[in-house]
């Protein structure tokens, strides 16, 4: 009997680039897409360099896990050509479905 290797899983977590890394800070500076986009970009070239990983995300209030979510939906069709994006709701990950209250957010790169 063989035991499959456990899949690595990593907690994606951001702040507002202070010191101290708080993800309740609220810069309102209207950078949100940006931000976004470059978050999306960090974790694929991550998702690349650590084939079969799994990125785990979440916000720390629903206001964030709503943001997050909208933001997914519009690089949806991006991500989707390379990325398997799962929700996760009620502790169950499904796939990715726009304007679904996911409580976390788990991505990992397609298979070659």
């Amino acid at each position: 009997m063989s035991s499959a290797s456990p899949v690595p899983l990593y907690n994606l977590a951001f702040g507002d680039g202070t010191e101290t890394m708080d993800d309740l800070a609220v810069s309102a500076n209207n950078d949100t897409d940006k931000v976004l986009a470059t978050v999306i970009a960090a974790a694929d070239l991550f998702l690349a360099e650590h084939p079969g990983a799994l990125v785990y995300a979440t916000g720390s209030t629903p206001a964030h896990r709503r943001l997050y979510r909208m933001g997914l939906t519009r690089f949806l069709d991006v991500l989707r050509a390379e990325v398997l994006l799962f929700g996760v709701l009620d502790g169950e990950p499904e796939l990715f479905e726009p304007g679904r209250p996911y409580e976390a957010f788990i991505a990992q790169r397609k298979p070659v």
